[in-house]
């Protein structure tokens, strides 16, 4: 995945009504399935969408994709920075760390 898609995804995330989402599933004479809602605090919930009994699983999806996208996108820059840390080994260590042993072959003439 190109970073450019991946900055779209983050777009769309950044678009949608924060969360976290939750489903409520409803049983009554007018609706029988799934709501899902974001929790506002100190508001009333914001309804999102409504799925029949039929699809229940995709509201939890959906519901749930709010705080798994997110959560996906870290870890992939956590991995990204792995990666490139990993490929460019001579990179200063962060401060505080380092082997030190760079520094003791300065002095050996070659």
């Amino acid at each position: 995945m190109t970073k450019d898609e991946l900055n779209i995804i983050r777009a769309r995330c950044d678009a949608a009504t924060p969360g976290p989402w939750i489903t409520c599933s409803c049983d009554d004479d007018s609706f029988w399935g799934a709501t899902v809602f974001a929790e506002q605090e100190g508001h009333d919930d914001e309804y999102i969408a409504n799925f029949s009994r039929d699809q229940i699983a995709d509201a939890e999806f959906i519901a749930h994709a709010r705080a798994d996208v997110p959560a996906l996108l870290a870890e992939i820059d956590r991995l990204d920075a792995a990666t490139q840390q990993a490929a460019n080994p001579k990179q200063p260590a962060p401060s505080g760390g380092g082997s030190g042993f760079d520094d003791m072959t300065d002095d050996i003439p070659f």
